[in-house]
């Protein structure tokens, strides 16, 4: 029996499986490992079936853009102008509440914390602090937090009552034990303290669904439910300012209760689920059809690229990925160079674009690069 991560209700509603046994992590990893995805008809959370020794996993092997200081994903290319994901998560971030000098901030679950770095590079006045459940980011950490100022596995009993805001960046969706980490968060704020949250939004970044390594896939009521159920205080949902994200900011205490999930919602992560199953066989059908024995390359280095790549059965014939990510262009992924738009090989015939396909069309589009060459594109 599979128990709700938000409300414990039972789960009985399956909406996707894989066809075998592999899965892809959200550091676009393969793991001999099924996922199966079920929806929650008490609170319209949609949950994945929690990886074996999860804590181990997170310690031992999850490895978050840890090259180097300055590795970060891209949010944005728009007319060749690339935003990256930290620069834009603290402008918003700003945007969103008032880090005045002194603010005593904590980023909970925050792998090397690029966010809490570039907030001190603005000379704010603030006190960051960070926590994780893993040792493996602190060299990062030295580079500009005191002694004290961080923590690793529990939360200092020292620092309960001491924040202004707890940050989360993309953490409450790999963790199961949603009302034992919030319990905590609440622990360490002081009264008047606030929650600040980007969590994947489904619904506009359908490859959350898929993802092994992510126990959690929150809607707006399941994020309404957890928070009332331990005693927040909604402030907003914001799903416009980061794509493929909701924006959560919510107040310690004085919770309201939550709105019952509809026939809608359900209809909606249901589709989402339908469109994985068909994915592979569309995939493979297209491979046999139209790229079996031609030069092919994949576009997007990231988890849809990692998840198409996966379900080619000639991998032989993709040659590259390519991506306009500078930090990862130069190297590899499944053994296979990551390379620039423009460097793309003449004798390339065939690309896979593995990209959301709510952006898909438009990014291709825009390559002026790709003008004029003969070639086929796919769309997962």
């Amino acid at each position: 029996m599979i128990n709700c991560n938000v409300c414990n209700e039972n789960l009985t509603d399956k909406v996707y499986d894989t066809t075998g046994v592999v899965s892809i992590t959200s550091v676009c990893t393969a793991v001999e490992y099924p996922t199966e995805v079920y929806y929650c008809n008490g609170c319209g959370h949609v949950q994945t079936l929690e990886m074996p020794n999860e804590s181990s996993y997170y310690d031992e092997t999850y490895n978050f853009l840890a090259e180097s200081e300055e590795e970060d994903q891209i949010y944005l290319v728009d007319q060749g102008n690339i935003t990256y994901r930290t620069q834009h998560q603290v402008t918003v971030l700003l945007s969103k509440l008032n880090l005045s000098k002194g603010t005593r901030i904590l980023d909970y679950g925050c792998a090397k914390s690029s966010t809490m770095r570039e907030l001190t590079r603005r000379n704010l006045g603030i006190t960051p602090y960070l926590f994780d459940i893993s040792e493996r980011y602190t060299a990062f950490w030295d580079e500009f937090i005191e002694d004290g100022k961080w923590a690793t596995y529990n939360l200092p009993e020292s620092w309960d009552g001491h924040f202004d805001v707890v940050t989360s960046f993309f953490s409450l969706e790999h963790i199961s034990k949603l009302a034992d980490t919030l319990q905590h968060i609440k622990r360490v704020l002081n009264d008047n303290g606030y929650l600040y949250a980007i969590i994947p939004n489904t619904q506009t970044n359908p490859a959350d669904l898929i993802v092994v390594d992510h126990p959690n896939h929150f809607t707006k009521q399941s994020i309404m439910r957890m928070l009332s159920d331990n005693d927040f205080s909604l402030q907003e949902i914001d799903d416009s300012s980061h794509r493929g994200a909701y924006i959560v900011v919510a107040k310690k205490g004085n919770s309201l209760s939550p709105h019952t999930p509809d026939s809608i919602l359900k209809n909606e992560i249901t589709s989402i689920g339908e469109f994985w199953k068909s994915a592979a066989q569309r995939i493979q059908e297209f491979e046999k059809t139209a790229a079996i024995n031609n030069a092919s390359a994949i576009y997007g280095a990231g988890f849809y690229g990692s998840f198409l790549a996966s379900n080619l059965s000639a991998l032989d014939n993709v040659k590259c990925f390519i991506d306009q990510n500078k930090f990862l262009q130069g190297t590899q992924l499944m053994g296979r160079p990551i390379i620039s738009p423009i460097d793309l090989p003449d004798e390339v015939k065939i690309v896979y674009v593995a990209l959301n396909p709510k952006h898909s069309r438009k990014i291709i589009q825009d390559l002026t690069c790709f003008s004029g060459k003969d070639i086929t594109f796919f769309y997962i």
